[in-house]
């Protein structure tokens, strides 16, 4: 199996675990806690083989600040700001941080829905959200949503993928942890032990941890010739199984709040406009239904917390025992990014959610990116001082088409045009181009 380090256009590094079609595709581990198959011309630096030398390699020491700026301006190369700069390089979105800001601080409002076009920079908000309320005393956990690897018609995927990324801060120790370290911590503090499936792990092994963290393929944690086997509940991949894993879910938000004390748990959708991608008309309606269920489970809807018969939504006959929420309040946040091609009226439950909308940033906005931008890259390869990049600016706002993601991909390769091109006004080494 290879394990490369690797670097994709949109999700960022991450690390290859395994290959398919004759290494034509990898499964990479990004650092975000995505994990996908990724084409191999869509990757760099996968299995790159360098010609042997005999010469012994001379490496040039960078300063490290001179390092930091290079590292971010490769970033902003993908269109992308790394996670720990994403509060510093947010510009002219005041009115959207403050509007995240108070639906954070509010229990009353567990829903809020993110809608801009492609490229506007929904995912970025995400990270700010994600970043925030890590800082502000909330369990996170987000995923990718994918009509492949990811549909909301498969609960299971989904909460494996929530249960990778899931991120906090222990009170313990003031430090970011993971989703056993809470679990242990909830359990050794006396909570989840009536729950009907995080209680089996009072003394987990890794066979247990792989099972409840939706790892394996099969239902249940151990094989059947176990004769402890039938004790263990299962974890259908079932598309009708949205009972079961709201379940799950309702139960970390309300550990993180009356067992750890933190405010909750916020989970992030990004692409969640993939609920009406194409696909078999049942898929499609059973995704919608986890949705709702999902809704109505982070609004604490005392019907779910009974039989799941009662509750109008399709639950797993063959979990018909358990119920759609744990206990109340379940301390839940979602937030949902999409696109405006949604069909909202086709999720009556999701149309009732607030609506945050992204529009594209204004000229002012712009100006700042591409400043801010200009500020790092004069670190990052010692510009002179003579080097005044303001008419790159007018060039590349004609040229954007509304896209934020875009501009900042143009600006890094404007100034890369400008520095190979002395002698030249920056705006000119911009004619040279096909």
């Amino acid at each position: 199996m290879a394990d490369n380090e690797t670097l994709h256009s949109r999700y960022g590094a991450g690390r290859v675990v395994g290959e398919r079609y004759g290494g034509f595709e990898k499964r990479v581990l990004f650092r975000n806690g995505l994990e996908r198959w990724i084409r191999l011309d869509d990757l760099k630096d996968v299995n790159r083989r360098r010609p042997a030398s005999s010469t012994t390699p001379k490496f040039q020491h960078i300063p490290d600040e001179e390092l930091s700026a290079r590292q971010l301006i490769e970033a902003f190369r993908l269109g992308i700001v790394p996670y720990r700069h994403v509060e510093d390089f947010t510009f002219g979105r005041k009115k959207e941080m403050e509007k995240l800001r108070k639906w954070l601080d509010m229990p009353s409002r567990s829903s809020l829905r993110l809608v801009g076009e492609y490229g506007t920079g929904k995912s970025h908000i995400l990270a700010y959200a994600h970043r925030r309320a890590l800082r502000d005393g909330f369990a996170v956990a987000s995923v990718d949503m994918d009509p492949n690897e990811n549909p909301f018609h498969k609960p299971k995927r989904i909460y494996g993928r929530l249960v990778r990324s899931f991120r906090y801060v222990s009170r313990a120790d003031n430090r970011e942890r993971g989703f056993r370290y809470f679990l242990k911590e909830a359990l050794r503090a006396g909570f989840l032990e009536d729950h009907r499936y995080f209680s089996r792990l009072i003394q987990p092994d890794e066979d247990l941890w792989n099972w409840i963290e939706a790892r394996e393929a099969a239902p249940r944690p151990v094989p059947t010739y176990d004769p402890g086997y039938k004790r263990h509940l299962s974890l259908f991949d079932y598309s009708t199984a949205a009972n079961v894993y709201c379940y799950l879910i309702s139960a970390l938000g309300w550990a993180a709040r009356e067992a750890l004390g933190l405010k909750g748990l916020l989970l992030l959708f990004d692409e969640a406009e993939t609920v009406g991608a194409r696909g078999h008309t049942y898929q499609v309606q059973r995704g919608r239904h986890f949705i709702t269920a999902l809704i109505r489970m982070a609004a604490n809807n005392r019907r779910l917390v009974k039989h799941p018969g009662i509750t109008g939504l399709p639950y797993s006959r063959h979990a018909s025992d358990i119920p759609f929420l744990y206990r109340i309040p379940c301390g839940v946040k979602l937030l949902f990014a999409f696109t405006p091609e949604v069909d909202w009226y086709r999720i009556s439950e999701l149309k009732r959610v607030p609506l945050m909308e992204l529009e594209s940033l204004s000229v002012r906005a712009l100006r700042e990116v591409f400043e801010e931008i200009c500020k790092f890259y004069r670190k990052a390869y010692d510009l002179p001082g003579d080097f005044k990049p303001g008419g790159l600016f007018a060039r590349l706002r004609s040229n954007r088409r509304n896209h934020t993601r875009t501009f900042v991909k143009g600006s890094v390769e404007a100034l890369d045009l400008a520095r190979f091109s002395p002698g030249k006004p920056p705006e000119q080494a911009l004619d040279a181009t096909p």
